[in-house]
Order: C-alpha cells, then structure tokens, then sequence
C-alpha cells in the first residue's frame, strides 16, 4: 500500500521538476536574448557617436548653423533610439523640421515631439517629391542619413537635386558603406535597401565623401557632404 502511494508522489516530484527546470531554462534564455539586445543597441548607440564625430572631423563649422531639416526618422520609446544624428543636432540648438513618409514613424514623431517639442515642423512625405511638399522652404543644411540606400540608384541624382535647392548652406548624406541587405523592418516597407553606394558615385555629382569600416560589414558608414553656397 505504500508503495502504490509513493508512486504517484515520484511523478508529481519529476513533473514539478521538469517545470522548474522549464522555467529556469526559459528564465535564462530571455536573460540571454535581453543581454544580447542590449550589446546591439550599445553597437547602434557608439556607431552613431562614431558617425557624429565623422561629420564634425569632416565639414568645418557644421554646428554653426541654424535651422536645418532632417528627412526620414524613426523614433522609438526612449529617445534618442532610433533617430541616429538627431540628438546630436538638437545639443547643436538647431532649428528642426523633420520628413518622415511611414505614417506609423510620423505618428511616434508626433507623440515624441508632444513631449519633448524636438521638431519645429513634422512633414509626411516622400523625399523624391520635396519640392512639392516643402515649396519654398529653404534651410541652412540639409540632412539626409540613412536613406539613399531605400532608393532604386537612378532616383538618387534626381532626389539630390532638389535637396540641393532647398539647402543655403550644406546637404549631408550617409549611408552604408556598400550594400548592407536589408528587405524590411518593422513592416515598412520603405525600410528595405536597393542599392549598394561607394564613394565615387557621389564624388561624380560634385560630393565630398569619407567612409570608415568594411564595405558590407556593420559598421561601417559612407558620408557625402556639398557645399551648395546658397545657390537656388
């Protein structure tokens, strides 16, 4: 009779520790996928340092300007996740609009600027139709980072020159360095990379460039810079 009850008593001590060990091993897991988590946005964080100081080292004077417009920006929870230069403009005290053309990036912008009124504009628009969409708008700089790349590469020369219209002083581009595949992120579909860029594709329209790390390899970026003296 004993022995038939602690039967039943065994198996509920090895399913109770088969759960236990479940959860321990799932506890730990999720420890591991957060860790890793944060080591990437630590990279993407120190990579946006780094492509600070590469526009400061190599355009003179780039904080002495006063208003500017930033196209394409995604802006996450916490800022400044996700939005690359941008904090770094904002510590320069510039005067910002910003382009965005995924509704669901526009709307996170909205709600971000209702908190920290980061943007003095939020335009929802395609970078290829800025003439249409910002008129007469000029401004000290523009920047463009992180978004040649979505375009097919017969759009971008095009795209540059009304960017160059609309820029009194400077546009600043950046870029993978080469092809980093890409098909999507998020469910936007704008995210996706078409076109691998070096360095002598803008040096053809009258760009200066510099690029640091492997063509292909994460980092690494590409940046092309124009002086336009205020030529309309």
């Amino acid at each position: 009779m004993e022995e038939n009850t602690m039967k039943p008593m065994r198996r509920f001590q090895r399913r109770k520790n088969a759960k236990t060990e479940h959860a321990s091993i799932k506890e730990k897991n999720i420890k591991q996928k957060t860790a890793k988590i944060k080591t990437s946005m630590s990279e993407f964080h120190e990579n946006h340092m780094k492509q600070w100081n590469q526009v400061c080292k190599n355009i003179r004077n780039v904080r002495d300007y006063d208003t500017m417009i930033y196209i394409g920006a995604l802006a996450k929870s916490e800022y400044p996740s996700g939005m690359h230069l941008m904090p770094y403009f904002k510590e320069a005290n510039y005067t910002t609009d910003v382009m965005e053309i995924w509704e669901p990036n526009v709307k996170s912008l909205i709600e971000l600027n209702e908190k920290m009124a980061i943007f003095r504009t939020i335009f929802k628009g395609d970078v290829r139709l800025t003439d249409s969409i910002l008129k007469n708008a000029r401004y000290d700089i523009v920047v463009w980072w992180h978004g040649p790349e979505h375009l097919e590469i017969d759009e971008i020369p095009p795209t540059l020159t009304k960017l160059e219209r609309i820029a009194k002083h400077l546009v600043i581009l950046g870029m993978p360095y080469a092809r980093e595949p890409r098909k999507g992120h998020n469910d936007n579909p704008y995210e996706k990379h078409k076109c691998a860029l070096f360095p002598d594709f803008f040096e053809k329209l009258g760009y200066s460039t510099n690029h640091y790390g492997r063509m292909g390899h994460f980092p690494n970026n590409l940046l092309a810079w124009k002086r336009t003296n205020d030529v309309v």
